[in-house]
């Protein structure tokens, strides 16, 4: 019976230590772990009700998933809370609001600048046809003196003097600001006494005949424009 009992007491402590030793190799070479082992634990402790009801609670989970995926939480991260959610549909909210607040100042400006520059424009249009009318005026009544009885004469007496008196002569119609009518005496003149006539301007006062050159020029472009011809 002892002998029996050895070979048996040999036998189990020849196991153990082939246990032992496998279990050393398998932890050596990456095989074995603590979690490994709680895994088996795991399975081996389950019954075949729990494996049922993880089969079943698999598409339980699912709706829960959907909602994780839907805001609830992020793709790698723990679910959020409610007022966690809550809060971020403020955030987004307020946000959304302040951009919109945004393009709405940026509208305003806009429609705000345009109505400026339209202003401007109109008081530019404005002044533009009130010196068009101004000049049309101005042209009219040359014309209409040049037409005159009196005005033929004053030119007439004008070409008729020497050219140092007859600039004298419309030296005072520019002292006292009526250069138009200068302008016209000129355009109806004879073209060799109107020419003497600006040489003697250019020898007193070169600016002067110079002004009386473009003014000479802008009325008979204005005269033209109207279809009579410069006297």
């Amino acid at each position: 019976m002892k002998a029996i009992w050895s070979i048996v007491s040999i036998l189990a402590v020849a196991n153990l230590l082939a246990l032992l030793g496998f279990a050393g190799w398998l932890g050596s070479t990456g095989r074995l772990s603590r979690e490994r082992i709680q895994a088996v634990r795991e399975v081996l402790q389950q019954s075949p009700d729990a494996d049922s009801g993880s089969s079943s609670g698999d598409g339980a989970d699912q709706p829960t998933d959907s909602l994780r995926g839907a805001g609830g939480s992020d793709a790698d991260g723990p679910p959020l809370a409610a007022e966690d959610r809550l809060q971020i549909r403020i955030e987004q909210t307020e946000a959304d609001r302040m951009r919109m607040e945004r393009l709405r100042r940026e509208a305003e400006e806009l429609k705000a600048t345009l109505a400026r520059e339209r202003a401007d424009l109109e008081r530019e249009r404005a002044t533009f046809e009130a010196e068009r009318d101004a000049f049309e005026k101005v042209r009219a009544r040359a014309q209409s003196e040049q037409s005159s009885e009196q005005f033929k004469i004053a030119v007439g007496v004008l070409e008729g003097v020497k050219a140092p008196e007859a600039r004298q002569m419309l030296q005072q119609y520019i002292d006292s600001q009526r250069e138009d009518q200068v302008v016209a005496y000129l355009v109806a003149m004879d073209e060799r006494a109107r020419n003497k006539i600006i040489r003697e301007f250019v020898k007193d006062d070169p600016k002067v005949a110079g002004d009386l050159l473009e003014r000479i020029r802008i009325r008979g472009l204005g005269t033209a424009a109207g279809g009579t011809p410069a006297q």
